[in-house]
């Protein structure tokens, strides 16, 4: 949606965060503080996703518990459990178990990625590619599992013009080079600025969320009820996935580094 407004006035910035508010179901109220002079044009985007577990963890089984942080200081959280079966997976590559969450009436599902030693979170998002990552959750088995997930929310605010910079996206941002004829008659038109802000919110009920080497997989010898316990940095990531059990996107993807914060 295209809306002409005058950017000198505190009341754009007032007409764009509430855009995105609205957009996100107020999980984002503020994305914009002010609006430089010299700004021609601003172009928000904004994705709300909310989806509720097809297996829902019961509030009266979720306890305090002790979640072990990247410096080993325990923090006390609200630990979810749930028993039943979960496809399952584990990853020598990685060196991380993973489980799968099913969304009701969606083909969305989570998946977590636990590191079997903590402090190797960083080393896991170095190697994991979309092919890894198809390879571990294709090689996934539905076992019983006792889950254990803490409930978190992560809120991240992110400057993106370094990282598309780094990906080779650079003509745009520079005033010399960036044409945007196609959108705009105004001369020397370029990217200024690019601002990610994303929330992302996991509870009993589901989720809710606003914004190289050849990898061996393995299947464990599995016990009768294997126990996937998130106690410590994870990775978590809401995919969706074809007939073929690969995966079609990637629509939210982060750490979970302090589920309290």
């Amino acid at each position: 949606m295209a809306k002409s407004l005058d950017f000198k006035l505190q009341k754009s910035v007032d007409v764009i965060n509430e855009d995105i508010k609205s957009a996100t179901n107020g999980k984002i109220d503020k994305i914009l503080g002010e609006i430089e002079s010299n700004t021609a044009m601003i172009l928000a985007n904004a994705l709300y996703f909310k989806g509720l577990w097809k297996k829902q963890f019961k509030k009266e089984r979720t306890q305090m518990d002790v979640f072990t942080t990247y410096d080993n200081k325990s923090l006390a959280v609200q630990m979810m459990y749930h028993n039943s079966k979960y496809p399952f997976g584990y990853s020598r590559q990685l060196n991380a178990r993973a489980v799968e969450l099913s969304y009701e009436n969606s083909d969305t599902l989570m998946v977590v990625v636990l590191p079997e030693v903590n402090n190797s979170l960083k080393q896991i998002g170095d190697k994991l590619t979309i092919k890894s990552l198809n390879q571990l959750v294709s090689s996934m088995h539905t076992i019983e599992v006792e889950l254990y997930l803490p409930k978190f929310k992560v809120e991240s605010s992110l400057e993106l013009i370094p990282p598309l910079q780094h990906i080779g996206i650079k003509s745009v941002f520079d005033a010399k080079s960036a044409d945007f004829s196609g959108l705009s008659h105004t001369p020397d038109l370029y990217i200024s600025q690019v601002i990610q802000k994303a929330v992302i919110e996991v509870s009993e009920e589901g989720t809710e969320a606003a914004a190289a080497t050849e990898a061996t997989l393995e299947v464990l010898s599995m016990p009768i009820t294997e126990t996937f316990k998130a106690n410590r940095p994870f990775l978590y990531l809401s995919v969706t996935k074809n007939e073929s059990k690969q995966i079609n996107s990637i629509i939210f993807m982060g750490e979970c580094h302090n589920p309290n914060q």
